[in-house]
C-alpha cells in the first residue's frame, strides 16, 4: 500500500511540473524578455537543470538635462541643477534655460515665492574685468545658454557672463556653483610665440596650477624675463586680455546675483515668474 501511495505522489508531482512547463511555454518561455535578460530559475528535473541564468534588465538613471518645468510655453525651462534648500543665501540657487531660436531677455523678471518674498533680476556684464570700471546691459540667453539665479549678492560685485578665463575669479572668491578652472594655459602655443621663453620658464609655467595666479615666492632660477611674464600674464584681467579673441572663449552661463542678504526661498516653496510687462512667465513648486 505504500509502494502504492509513493507512486501515485510521483505521478502528482509529475503532472504539476509538466502543467508549471505548459504554463511557462504558452506564457513565452524561453522567448519572453526576462527570459533573455533577468535573472530566472530553469524548470527543475526532470524538466531542466533548475540552475539561476541571466541577467538582471540595465536600468538608467540619468539626470535629465532639464527638469520638467516650462516657461514662456516652451521657449525656456528650470535647469536640472539647484539648491534652494539652502539656507545660506549665497549657497541658494537654480537655473533657467533658455530653448528658443529668438533670445530671451531675462532682465526685469520677478520672482514671487508662495510666502511673499519677491526679487528681481537686474541687468550684467557681459565682459567683466576686475578693478575696471563694468557697464552692465540686460540679460539675453539664446538657445541652450542658462542663467544661474543666486539669491546672495556677487563675489564680484555684479551678475556677469562665464568665459574661459573666469575660473580666475574663483581663487580668491567663493562661487555656489563653483566656476570651472579649464583657464587657458600660460604655456599655451598662442602666448609662448608671441613672448618667447627660455625652456626652463616654459617647464615652470607647465607646472602652474589653471586659473591660479602664483601667490609663493618664484623659483630663484627663472631669469627675470620669466617672472616679469608670470606676473604680468598669470591674472583675470591678463587672461582676459590674451584670450578674448579665442574661439570659445565667451561661455553660455551667465552668474545672476539677485543680491539677498537672507534666505530667499522656503524648504518647499513655489516661485512664481513674470517678465518686466508683468506677463506671467510660469510657475516653479518644488
Amino acid at each position: 500500500m505504500d509502494g502504492f501511495d509513493a507512486i501515485k505522489d510521483l505521478k502528482w508531482l509529475g503532472f504539476i511540473l509538466v502543467a508549471i512547463w505548459v504554463l511557462w511555454y504558452l506564457s513565452g518561455g524561453p522567448a519572453r524578455y526576462e527570459a533573455k535578460n533577468g535573472i530566472l530559475l530553469k524548470p527543475p528535473a526532470p524538466l531542466s537543470t533548475g540552475e539561476i541564468y541571466g541577467r538582471p534588465p540595465e536600468i538608467s538613471f540619468k539626470i535629465p538635462d532639464t527638469i520638467n518645468v516650462s516657461l514662456l510655453d516652451g521657449r525656456a525651462a528650470i535647469g536640472a541643477k539647484n539648491n534652494l534648500r539652502a539656507t545660506n543665501p549665497q549657497k541658494e540657487y537654480f537655473e533657467i534655460v533658455a530653448q528658443s531660436d529668438t533670445p530671451i531677455n531675462i532682465t526685469g523678471w520677478k520672482l514671487v515665492g508662495k510666502n511673499g518674498p519677491e526679487a528681481v533680476i537686474g541687468g550684467g556684464v557681459r565682459l567683466f574685468k576686475s578693478g575696471e570700471v563694468n557697464k552692465t546691459t540686460d540679460i539675453y540667453l539664446s538657445r541652450g545658454e542658462k542663467a544661474v539665479i543666486s539669491s546672495g549678492a556677487s563675489p564680484v560685485g555684479f551678475s556677469f557672463l562665464v568665459n574661459s578665463c573666469s575660473g580666475y575669479l574663483g581663487q580668491f572668491q567663493k562661487f555656489e556653483p563653483s566656476l570651472s578652472n579649464a583657464c587657458p594655459s600660460l604655456s599655451g602655443e598662442s602666448l609662448v610665440k608671441k613672448y618667447p621663453l627660455e625652456s626652463a620658464c616654459l617647464d615652470y609655467l607647465k607646472e602652474v596650477p589653471l586659473c591660479e595666479t602664483p601667490v609663493k615666492t618664484l623659483p630663484s632660477g627663472l631669469s627675470s624675463a620669466c617672472r616679469q611674464f608670470v606676473l604680468e600674464h598669470a591674472s583675470h584681467n591678463a587672461c582676459v586680455s590674451d584670450n578674448i579673441g579665442a574661439g570659445g572663449f565667451y561661455g553660455n552661463e551667465w552668474r545672476v546675483y539677485l543680491g539677498k542678504t537672507g534666505e530667499l526661498w522656503g524648504d518647499h516653496d513655489s516661485i512664481k515668474i513674470y517678465d518686466s510687462s508683468g506677463a506671467f512667465v510660469g510657475t516653479y513648486t518644488y
